[in-house]
């Protein structure tokens, strides 16, 4: 290696490090959420860049590994769920895949789904307000792109018939029966390689983000004609409704169905490409439709009135009049687009479109190994120890124990106790308790919340108890695949106390996880 490419290489090998720290959180969450069969990464979880060719190879092969086994609508949930979709991991997901010289189909699909998503996530409000022509795709996507010229490629003209076929659509069913997805697939099938010409990814992108909020309108069209076919059936007195055809029960109560509606968010959650998570909702419309349109039952007549007497005296009793509930006037086949002016408060598509912007923004987003609920103190009582896997819930403590002796964390190293178990903090850790407020301190605080638990499950075992270490493992890998990424982003922005703070809690982190890999010790005995 001559004097000269030295400083280049090592500037790659830098590169390299920074690229696998930023994707490792991704890969490792969809390998925990899904189970696959991959080992974690031991370089990409231990704190320090190394510059051995060996532990590049090693994390290529990692990489490799996770990108045959992930299948796309894995990589969209978790990044559609939760807060590792930003726009530098987007970014550098894209990169991933555009930079192979080798592509295969299940790389066509991932960039066909992070181009729509990175467009999605970057692109201003007013491009989700309409219809975003080529030249915005060209500008949105230039940080992954490149330079690019918004012009479709001839051979993709039939995507053109495609698109208007698509803003004729007014239900789910129409989306469905024409064919519209199975049709788009086939054209990104047959473009084999040149999928990835500029212009192809452009015009897919493009498409893919109108099938998109086609989806989004088509699914409150839907629910809305659910809800008011549900209202006027209510109205003639019907108070249980057979949905066994959308695989719902035979009686099923309105307030369940009003239920299903809200909570009804299964959009991108699956592989879609065939409908089937829609079919469900398909069917309930359909369902309450054709009650909708039966002829309403009729309230049985009373019978004649005996007189009870002790002398019985003829009573004349005039039949009852036939009571019919009203019957609304339901056109078996007019248009969504009719039908939602005869719907009080059915939404406009410029409305929806809006309100799918604003729900995609405000959407709680899932954090990584957040799921558990913290512990409260109830009644001045201590908190409950947390659950074995409950990483907030060792935070939720330990913050509790510093910020009430704050005054006394002014030594090197401070003692907490956790759950029975005691537990050394170095200055910096506790500082991140008592100081907090910043990303660097956020992921300390984790990492000392993972080690408590680690540390308590490490005890139990030395004192001979049977603990299941598996889930307090995954919890652990998840902590410092989340810890290595902050230390990347530290020294990116140049922070090189809070770098160096993180590695070291980082090492302590990995040590723990270590013992608990390598099995059981026996109990150590006393020297008397």
């Amino acid at each position: 290696m001559t004097t000269a490419a030295a400083p280049a290489q090592l500037t790659e090998i830098a590169a390299q490090w920074r690229s696998a720290r930023q994707l490792y959180p991704v890969y490792a969450a969809v390998v925990r959420q899904y189970g696959i069969a991959i080992e974690p990464s031991r370089d990409l979880e231990y704190p320090v860049d190394r510059s051995e060719p060996e532990a590049i190879e090693r994390i290529e092969k990692w990489f490799a590994e996770a990108d045959a086994k992930i299948e796309v609508w894995q990589l969209r949930q978790v990044l559609q769920t939760s807060e590792l979709g930003s726009e530098p991991v987007l970014r550098a997901l894209i990169g991933r895949i555009l930079a192979k010289e080798k592509r295969t189909e299940a790389d066509r699909d991932k960039a066909d789904f992070l181009l729509a998503q990175y467009f999605f996530h970057c692109a201003p409000v007013k491009m989700h307000q309409g219809e975003p022509t080529l030249d915005d795709m060209a500008e949105v996507l230039e940080p992954v792109l490149g330079e690019s010229i918004p012009e479709a490629p001839a051979w993709l003209g039939g995507l053109d018939t495609v698109i208007a076929n698509l803003r004729g659509c007014e239900t789910l069913r129409d989306l469905l029966e024409r064919g519209i997805l199975a049709h788009a697939r086939k054209l990104k099938t047959d473009a084999g390689d040149m999928f990835f010409g500029s212009g192809a990814m452009l015009t897919f992108t493009r498409f893919n983000f109108l099938v998109r909020g086609t989806f989004v309108r088509l699914i409150h069209n839907d629910l809305h004609a659910i809800r008011f076919a549900l209202h006027e059936l209510e109205q003639r007195g019907q108070r249980s409704f057979d949905c066994s055809a959308a695989g719902l029960g035979k009686s099923e109560s309105g307030e369940h169905l009003r239920l299903f509606c809200h909570d009804w968010k299964t959009t991108f959650r699956a592989a879609y490409s065939s409908g089937q998570p829609f079919q469900q909702l398909i069917q309930l419309r359909t369902a309450l439709e054709a009650a909708l349109a039966a002829p309403p039952p009729q309230v049985a007549q009373p019978g004649p009135v005996a007189a009870a007497v002790e002398e019985p005296v003829p009573v004349e009793v005039p039949p009852a009049p036939k009571v019919i509930a009203p019957v609304a006037k339901v056109p078996a086949a007019v248009p969504l687009a009719k039908e939602a002016k005869a719907m009080p408060g059915a939404p406009s598509a410029a409305a929806v479109q809006k309100e799918m912007v604003a729900a995609y923004k405000a959407e709680p987003k899932l954090t990584l190994a957040k799921a558990a609920p913290k512990p409260i103190a109830i009644g001045g009582k201590p908190a409950p120890t947390p659950a074995p896997a409950d990483v907030d819930g060792y935070v939720e403590q330990i913050a509790e124990q510093l910020l009430k002796d704050s005054a006394k964390t002014g030594t090197a190293v401070t003692a907490v106790v956790v759950a029975g178990h005691k537990l050394m903090l170095s200055s910096w850790e506790v500082a991140a308790f008592v100081q907090g407020g910043d990303d660097v301190s956020d992921a300390l605080q984790r990492a000392v919340g993972a080690r408590a638990l680690l540390s308590r499950m490490a005890e139990e075992r030395r004192q001979g108890t049977q603990v299941e270490v598996a889930p307090v493992l995954a919890a652990a890998h998840a902590e410092a695949a989340a810890l290595q990424a902050q230390i990347a982003q530290a020294k990116e922005q140049k922070n090189i106390d809070g770098a160096v703070n993180l590695s070291a809690s980082a090492r302590r982190l990995i040590g723990l996880m270590e013992e608990l890999e390598s099995g059981p010790k026996p109990p150590q005995r006393s020297a008397q």
